[in-house]
């Protein structure tokens, strides 16, 4: 048996009432691996440095939301 390092695991998008195609995750870390957290922090680390007004962002734990507020909801898609 070879290793090949590659654990099979799945994914699908749902928004509103639409449900994406099953696709393959090929890259990252398992959901409850140690080495999450700090890839995750070092991914995120530079976010204010990217992300500016009107776009706002919050992180907690190890979900992060990006998200604007204004009168024109075309606008504010784009801005995102």
């Amino acid at each position: 048996m070879h290793y090949t390092g590659y654990i099979d695991i799945s994914f699908q998008v749902r928004v509103g009432n639409y449900l994406s195609t099953t696709r393959n995750q090929e890259v990252g870390t398992p959901q409850g691996s140690v080495l999450s957290p700090l890839l995750f922090i070092i991914a995120v680390n530079s976010i204010s440095e990217i992300l500016s007004f009107p776009l706002y962002y919050t992180i907690y734990a190890d979900d992060l939301a990006i998200f604007t507020r204004g009168d024109h909801l075309k606008e504010m898609e784009k801005l995102i």
